[in-house]
């Protein structure tokens, strides 16, 4: 039995059978015969999903790292930007904590530093006056975050920052004013909801929604924000 099931391993992974992976497992011999099989067939999806179960939470292999991130950028090529990040996602679900790059990018509030997804502790952050602090995750005083306000920091309770031309909060639900900009003119609106999210000057730290700074900078070169000359558009 031992010899027929070697013999069955050795002739899919010749002729790449996809089939012998029942036999095979997910196993090194099961990732041979995929390699066959993409040599044959170009399927590097199939290959990629079927591998990102095990790799790299059971064990690593250079080529499922290539294949993934062909896939990848296959994905991005195709501009198919939300089917990518939902593969990113559910494959780090599978994969092992200290695989899993830690977020380089967070909002947090400008009075305390407190990070406004409570998901993340900020070692050695400073406070506007420079002292060195660690912020803490937890909801201050046990307040329920079903009861928090959206436009002011769930840390400090101070105000979230304006948009500088709607002057409306960070946070402030959306609904009305995505109508109203559907009413003036349907062309505006992303399907995708990132014409409403903040941007901001990386410089003078002004800013607000993202479809309000595009329409001022197309006949303005300054900063929306009275007495500031900073030249935002630059």
């Amino acid at each position: 039995m031992t010899d027929y099931l070697n013999r069955t391993v050795d002739k899919a992974i010749e002729n790449g059978d996809v089939e012998g992976i029942v036999v095979t497992g997910l196993t090194l011999k099961g990732i041979d015969i995929l390699e066959k099989a993409l040599d044959k067939y170009g399927d590097v999806q199939t290959a990629s999903l079927v591998m990102s179960f095990i790799v790299p939470k059971r064990f690593k292999d250079h080529r499922v790292e290539d294949w993934v991130e062909n896939y990848r950028s296959l994905m991005d090529r195709w501009q198919l930007w939300h089917e990518r990040a939902t593969f990113d996602i559910q494959r780090g679900k599978r994969m092992n904590s200290s695989e899993i790059a830690p977020p380089q990018v967070y909002v947090r509030c400008n009075h305390c530093a407190q990070s406004l997804g409570h998901s993340l502790v900020i070692q050695n952050a400073r406070n506007r006056e420079g002292k060195r602090m660690n912020v803490q995750t937890s909801n201050p005083g046990g307040r329920a975050s079903s009861k928090q306000k959206s436009t002011v920091c769930p840390s400090c309770r101070k105000p979230l920052p304006r948009c500088a031309l709607c002057l409306l909060h960070m946070g402030t639900p959306v609904d009305q004013l995505r109508q109203t900009i559907m009413t003036n003119d349907t062309h505006n609106i992303d399907p995708a909801g990132f014409d409403l999210w903040f941007t901001w000057c990386q410089t003078c730290r002004h800013g607000g929604h993202a479809i309000h700074m595009f329409e001022w900078f197309q006949k303005h070169s300054t900063c929306p924000v009275s007495n500031c000359s900073c030249q935002c558009q630059v």
